[in-house]
């Protein structure tokens, strides 16, 4: 669900969301279609009803203000419905499509992996980009760290992938490839956003509502895009630059930023701060309706979008769909959502933006021609058609089903001689056999990953444990954290093994087991429950995590001893590189 708490309108990707979830209802026919959510602070799969998604969505698209009263208040109804309605419980077999994004949700992977064991049911996560791997340096560290995680959950989890580009699909493909997964081609299907952003229902505001703005028709150029260093802010606004030093600054048109503020943006401000004639030239808007950005592309000279990196490039699309000229870069996936009716440039290069964009300004034929080029040959089509296409897609995998069966991720395996941490991933790169420990946590009786590790719910967590024999007698040690305030009590099961003790408020403690020999493969199963005090109070804790070595190991012993003694454990990490090299931290 979009985090309306911190921003009405919605992003690019939540507009897909909300526009195929409705083409997939205007298609009708015998599928049962229903929505489903997380929200912050319930771990739970929520039901979202269709008309109050529907009222949400209509209310987020008019444009104002995210601290406007009434729509304050319709997001505390919403959040307090979804807070009290009961767990949504998938049919029996179901898909779950995600079509939006959930790499910030910690806990994700585990309520799938639930559902698939409980329900049955195929994951298919619909891939929009896979941008904070491939271009790290556009995005926040936490941003690339979470979305890690959600990588690695997604190619343990999915049964099938849908994604937006052949590029995306590369990406898709590549980043496989690096972690070490097999992923059939066969199984993604490439859904393009070639659709109509336009809403006919809407009321056209007139040519003179761009007096709010200080605009006239045809006096700008329109880029729609998040603030962010990724979309190529900087690149045209040294285009404009240059512009005006080669025409002066009334020959040039005013180029119409519209969007919210991203990440990594203060360099985008900085430029406009230091250049007075440029921020004359520079008009930043956001927080805009529907009716409002329709009036700028409909009035807009052309339009620009100069991103380095995309998954698809929605604003494109749309100014297709408006019957503008899109001058873009040629990075990515640009070149399929502009087809051959955008204007292309490399990407990053201030002089062929400019050149580009110089003569689209000037050479009125040379723009009118590829107007005209882009009213004969552009047919952007329904969403109703784009969610048609998601459920052919879905057939076919069901038919490749019937011979496969469904994903589920089977228990991680415990290396001898390793730390297995159960802590939020902290790495901004990737490499083969790249795991996170939460994949051993086996029933929903845990929080999220955090940097000290899993909090047990009041209920108890289990962790599942496969080894790979024949193996010698083994001694797993995990460590406990307690709360950072208050004492708590523990216990700890493990087949006949009971243990017991207490944590004083953000005390560690190590808890061992010995594990006998074993001839073959084999699970072990333990269970670390949080007990009542003596007031009958309940307090749960921390596992940070496990380590695993032979009983008769002098050196793995000494060398965990040494890893807690100089505070890194991460050098004996389970999931680290083979060759030894410890991931960047």
């Amino acid at each position: 669900m979009q985090d309306y708490a911190n921003a009405r309108l919605p992003t690019g990707i939540q507009r897909v969301q909300i526009e195929t979830i409705e083409g997939a209802l205007a298609r009708g026919g015998d599928r049962d279609i229903r929505l489903c959510c997380f929200i912050d602070g319930r771990d739970d799969w929520l039901e979202l009803p269709v008309e109050r998604m529907r009222a949400i969505a209509r209310l987020s698209t008019s444009g104002g203000d995210r601290f406007d009263p009434a729509w304050l208040e319709a997001v505390a109804g919403l959040r307090l419905f979804l807070s009290l309605t009961d767990p949504f419980e998938f049919p029996q077999g179901a898909s779950l499509i995600n079509l939006g994004t959930s790499w910030w949700l910690q806990n994700y992977f585990l309520y799938v992996r639930h559902a698939k064991a409980t329900r049955g049911i195929r994951y298919i996560p619909f891939v929009h980009d896979m941008i904070p791997i491939m271009a790290p340096e556009h995005c926040t560290r936490g941003l690339t760290q979470d979305f890690i995680s959600w990588v690695i959950g997604v190619f343990d989890h999915a049964d099938h992938f849908l994604v937006n580009s052949q590029a995306t699909r590369r990406d898709l493909l590549t980043v496989a490839e690096t972690l070490g997964h097999h992923l059939d081609p066969d199984d993604i299907a490439v859904v393009p956003l070639d659709t109509d952003f336009r809403k006919p229902a809407l009321a056209e505001l007139p040519a003179q509502a761009l007096d709010q703005w200080k605009l006239a028709p045809g006096g700008f150029v329109l880029f729609v895009s998040t603030i962010e260093s990724r979309k190529g802010h900087m690149v045209a606004f040294e285009t404009w630059a240059e512009l005006i030093r080669r025409h002066g600054a009334d020959a040039v048109p005013q180029l119409v930023c519209v969007g919210n503020r991203g990440w990594l943006n203060d360099r985008i401000y900085a430029r406009l701060a230091e250049d007075e004639l440029l921020a004359s030239k520079v008009s930043m808007l956001s927080r805009l309706s529907d009716e409002e950005l329709g009036l700028l592309y409909r009035n807009a000279l052309f339009t620009v979008y100069p991103s380095l990196y995309e998954g698809w490039g929605l604003p494109v699309t749309e100014s297709l769909c408006y019957g503008k000229v899109p001058l873009v870069s040629d990075a990515a996936s640009l070149p399929e959502a502009g087809g051959p009716f955008a204007v292309y440039v490399e990407a990053g290069s201030v002089a062929a933006l400019t050149d580009a964009a110089e003569k689209l300004i000037l050479d009125a034929d040379h723009r009118a021609a590829t107007e005209a080029r882009i009213a004969a040959g552009f047919r952007p089509r329904a969403w109703s058609d784009l969610a048609g296409q998601i459920a052919d897609e879905l057939d076919r995998f069901a038919g490749r089903d019937a011979g496969q069966g469904i994903v589920v991720p089977p228990p991680l395996t415990a290396r001898v001689g390793r730390w297995h941490p159960l802590t939020r991933n902290e790495s901004i790169r990737i490499w083969t056999g790249m795991r996170t420990g939460e994949g051993f946590r086996s029933n929903l009786g845990w929080h999220w990953p955090e940097n000290r590790g899993c909090r047990v719910r009041r209920e108890g967590g289990e962790l599942l444990l496969r080894l790979e024999g024949p193996h010698p007698p083994l001694r797993a040690l995990f460590q406990l954290t307690g709360d950072d305030h208050v004492q708590s009590f523990w216990s700890f099961e493990y087949g006949s093994i009971l243990l017991k003790g207490d944590l004083h408020a953000d005390e560690s403690k190590w808890i061992a087991i010995e594990i006998p020999a074993a001839d073959a493969s084999h699970d072990v199963p333990v269970r670390i429950a949080p007990l009542a005090a003596g007031d009958g109070a309940i307090v749960t804790f921390f596992v940070a995590g496990f380590f695993l070595h032979g009983t008769d190991d002098v050196s793995a012993r000494q060398d965990f001893l040494e890893a807690i003694t100089l505070n890194r454990l991460d050098s004996l990490n389970a999931f680290g590189e083979d060759d030894g090299a410890r991931p960047t931290r």
